[in-house]
C-alpha cells in the first residue's frame, strides 16, 4: 500500500470538488487482514457509502495490467448494489452526456456481486509523469456526473 497512489489521486479530486471527504490508506499486520477488513466494511457500508475509485487489474483480455476508473456499487448485498446501478441508469442520458461511451455498467470486474459504471484502460502507461493527474481528472469526471443522480439505497 506505500506505493499507492489512491490516497493522492482521491483526495486531490475531492479537493477540487470542495467536497469534506478524505481517502486513507493504512498498513494491516499480517494475519490482521481479515478483521481490519471486517471493521472497515462494517463502518462505511453500514452507512450506504458506494465508492467510487479506480483499481488495478490483471490478465483482461491479455493485457499486461488494466486500470478501471469509476464508480462502484460495493454494499455486502448484491441487491442493493443492482438497487444503486438501477437507480443511476435512469438517469443514463444526463450522465452518459458528461462521460462519454467509455463507460460500461454492470457487474464489477472483480467481484461480480458489486455493480459498476466504470471505463478501462488496459496497458495504460504507468510510468508516464501525467497518469495519476488524467486518473484525478477522469474521477473527477465521474464524481460530477454521477453524485447528483446516487441515492442512498
Amino acid at each position: 500500500m506505500r506505493h499507492s497512489l489512491s490516497p493522492v489521486l482521491h483526495n486531490a479530486a475531492y479537493r477540487a470538488l470542495g467536497l469534506d471527504w478524505v481517502y486513507v490508506a493504512f498498513e494491516v499486520a499480517p494475519g490482521a487482514a481479515r478483521h481490519a477488513l471486517t471493521s472497515l466494511l462494517l463502518g462505511t457500508l453500514a452507512s450506504g457509502i458506494l465508492a467510487l475509485s479506480f483499481l488495478a487489474l490483471s490478465a483482461l483480455s491479455g493485457a499486461t495490467h488494466v486500470l478501471e476508473i469509476g464508480f462502484h456499487a460495493e454494499h455486502p448485498a448484491e441487491p442493493d448494489n443492482q438497487a444503486a446501478l438501477t437507480h443511476l441508469l435512469t438517469t443514463e442520458p444526463t450522465w452518459r452526456a458528461d462521460l462519454g461511451d467509455d463507460p460500461r455498467t454492470g457487474a464489477f470486474l472483480g467481484r461480480t456481486t458489486w455493480r459498476r459504471i466504470s471505463e478501462t484502460w488496459p496497458d495504460a502507461d504507468l510510468t508516464g509523469p501525467d497518469i495519476p493527474f488524467e486518473i484525478g481528472v477522469r474521477l473527477v469526471d465521474y464524481i460530477r456526473a454521477l453524485e447528483p443522480h446516487r441515492k442512498r439505497v
